[in-house]
């Protein structure tokens, strides 16, 4: 009978104690089920967004096409599409909706507060293409306060519709080259490489530039620049030069075209101010027979040995403030045909 009982509660024990594993073992299989429910969710989750970021942007008519203004005109362009990923290693875009930046570490192109244009990375010369684009007609601030190193035109179907350039490249101070640049219709390109003082080679396209106006401050503290050939410029429908060459500080040689003669030119103030290392000028493209400016005109240019200035017609000519100044190797001027009556004084 004792055995009987010890047997009982013997079994009833293991009884128990399977019913407390049964439910220990549950209680650990709802664990580990909620912890493989949540990875599954989390896998879905991460798949969405992946989704989302890849795929969608492909579909968004902003992904396939861009319209911007510049300045007065219409740019269009396309991206080039790639299903792995939105912004494709070698395109980089300049815009607020877009970001500027691409997935190559190397890209030039670091940022831009403009809403411009399309570009590609140039892998021979280490700068940016433009490409494709309908009739644009003004390009002015485009590039303004940019951070880009060098630009090819070669692929800018429009390049020669371009009137306005005006302050197209305004403060790009990493900027040290532009190719194919083709200007053959610009009429306004003043300030258009201002404090580009790092700017050290242009290498335009076309054969001829007949329609400028506007050359004030063009090349205005272009510090790097040693050499100008404007052999090409034909100056005949000038009429503001201005700051053209200011504080060109290692300019040693500027070549003008001598076939037209400015004779819409009014303004020739601080032209080629401090132009340190200018040595030689020679002017007889010069009609200077509506120039009512010549101020600062040679400031500082304290390496320029000769100047024939024979050709001047200075009649309406009011103010030549410090025109010469500081120009210490001029050994002589012959200034006799100067008509000074129209002088302020």
């Amino acid at each position: 009978m004792k055995n009987a009982e010890l047997a009982k509660i013997k079994n009833e024990t293991e009884i128990e104690n399977m019913k407390e594993l049964n439910l220990k073992n549950k209680k650990k299989s709802k664990k580990i089920l909620f912890k493989i429910r949540i990875n599954y969710l989390l896998i879905v989750l991460i798949k969405i967004l992946l989704f989302l970021i890849l795929f969608i942007p492909i579909f968004s008519e902003d992904y396939q096409k861009i319209y911007r203004n510049i300045g007065s005109a219409k740019f269009h362009s396309y991206r080039i599409l790639y299903s792995s990923a939105p912004f494709p290693s070698k395109i980089v875009y300049c815009g607020n909706e877009i970001s500027t930046r691409s997935y190559d570490d190397n890209q030039y192109y670091s940022s831009c507060d403009g809403n411009y244009i399309c570009v590609t990375k140039n892998e021979t010369y280490g700068g940016i293409y433009l490409y494709y684009s309908y009739t644009v007609h003004s390009v002015n601030n485009m590039f303004k306060d940019c951070d880009i190193i060098s630009v090819n035109f070669a692929y800018f179907s429009d390049m020669g519709s371009i009137s306005n350039m005006y302050r197209m490249f305004y403060g790009c101070t990493y900027l040290e080259s532009v190719y194919n640049f083709d200007i053959s219709n610009a009429e306004d390109m003043s300030s258009l490489f201002y404090n580009c003082n790092k700017l050290s080679y242009l290498s335009f396209s076309s054969t001829n530039y007949n329609k400028i106006k506007y050359m004030n401050s063009m090349f205005k503290n272009c510090e790097s620049l040693t050499a100008i050939n404007l052999k090409k410029f034909y100056l005949s429908n000038v009429e503001n030069m201005d700051s053209i060459f200011y504080n060109c500080i290692k300019l040693k040689d500027i070549t003008f075209y001598s076939g037209y003669k400015t004779k819409k030119l009014t303004n020739m103030n601080s032209m080629f101010y401090n132009c340190i290392n200018l040595a030689y000028l020679y002017l007889n493209c010069f009609d200077t027979s509506q120039v009512s400016s010549m101020s600062y005109l040679f400031f500082n240019c304290e390496k320029l040995a000769s100047l024939d200035l024979g050709g001047f017609d200075t009649s309406k000519v009011n103010s030549m403030n410090s025109m010469f100044y500081n120009c210490k190797k001029l050994a002589s001027l012959d200034l006799a045909n100067f008509d000074t009556h129209y002088l302020l004084i």
